[in-house]
């Protein structure tokens, strides 16, 4: 068996997701859901989770430190990502994490949207806009008309 099939937790994701709002962002956001999912912390009637950034690089050893670091200011910039200090200590800054599944719902139909309106201006027959492009060109070669200046 090959040590590069599958013989420990994956990480799945929806390439529509992916394609929605981005690779990192995408696989970022489904291990915030997944540990969402099992979290006792609540605030708000929001779940929350936490992880240090050691700790998601642990669970995402293919995404450098800083590359983790851009993905949360990409999500949080986007509104997806929600990040909050929970703690009522000051001197305690670990930051909880949630996700706001309606700013995600809204950047997938978004996405949705406009591949929707990509797809339709590709189905459109190609030989239209080589018709178009023939029509606004004059048919005359360029010489002729040269030509025809100098003997005037």
């Amino acid at each position: 068996m090959s040590k590069n099939l599958i013989d420990e937790a994956p990480l799945v994701l929806l390439p529509s997701l992916a394609v929605a709002i981005g690779l990192n962002e995408a696989i970022f956001v489904q291990q915030i859901h997944y540990w969402l999912q099992t979290s006792k912390s609540v605030k708000d009637g929001r779940k929350w989770t936490y992880n240090t950034l050691p700790q998601w690089k642990e669970q995402m050893p293919f995404f450098s430190i800083r590359t983790i670091q851009r993905t949360i200011a990409s999500l949080v910039d986007r509104g997806i990502l929600i990040v909050d200090n929970l703690s009522s200590n000051k001197s305690d800054r670990t930051n909880f994490y949630s996700i706001d599944y309606d700013k995600l719902s809204l950047s997938t139909r978004q996405n949705d949207v406009i591949h929707d309106a990509k797809m339709a201006s590709s189905n459109a027959p190609k030989w239209r806009d080589h018709d178009a492009k023939m029509a606004s060109s004059t048919m005359t070669p360029k010489w002729r008309n040269g030509y025809t200046e100098l003997l005037s």
